[in-house]
């Protein structure tokens, strides 16, 4: 897999319902970073670009008493961290897609608060080609306890106030742009 990063706008391909400039109207200002990917073979992108399914969301959820992120490893991902999140099931909103990940995964209900950074990734495979949107948002809880972890996806939680040595690398531009602001 090739890849190349831009600030255009890639190719003209089948985009998804994720709205990058409505996500910002609605959120403020949030980094948008577009790369493509030169796959082998994009036909699963495609097929999920046609059924309106390409795209996900996470939520860097921080705990408010002292502002620990919840840090989730999930099982055959190579060790690194991320936060919870996932694919968005077809025609689902970036919020709605956020908000039932993380309530499947560790159990929590949230309310996203913010936009922290958005992903539009392009998969191209000679002509054929798919856009999607993976979005960063931001969630506060004030009493996250009890965890109800899904096991069967995730290998470990943990709750810190500085992130893990190995976090993904989607997530470690998300929460620079935390920092940042």
């Amino acid at each position: 897999m090739s890849e190349r990063s831009t600030t255009e706008p890639p190719e003209p391909g089948r985009e998804t319902a994720y709205d990058v400039d409505a996500l910002r109207q609605r959120y403020g200002p949030a980094p948008v970073v577009r790369r493509c990917f030169e796959e082998a073979d994009a036909s699963e992108f495609v097929a999920d670009a046609e059924r309106d399914a390409l795209g996900g969301a996470r939520v860097v959820i921080r705990r408010a008493r002292d502002g620990a992120v919840l840090y989730v490893n999930v099982r055959g991902d190579d060790a690194e961290w991320d936060v919870p999140g996932g694919g968005r099931d077809p025609g689902e909103t970036p919020e709605a897609t956020a908000v039932r990940e993380v309530h499947e995964e560790v159990g929590l209900a949230v309310d996203v608060d913010d936009l922290a950074c958005v992903h539009h990734l392009t998969f191209q495979d000679g002509d054929a080609s798919a856009t999607g949107v993976w979005t960063h948002f931001v969630a506060t809880v004030s009493d996250p306890e009890p965890l109800d972890v899904q096991e069967s996806e995730l290998a470990a939680t943990t709750w810190r106030e500085t992130p893990p040595e190995d976090v993904d690398e989607f997530l470690a531009f998300a929460l620079d742009a935390i920092r940042d602001r």
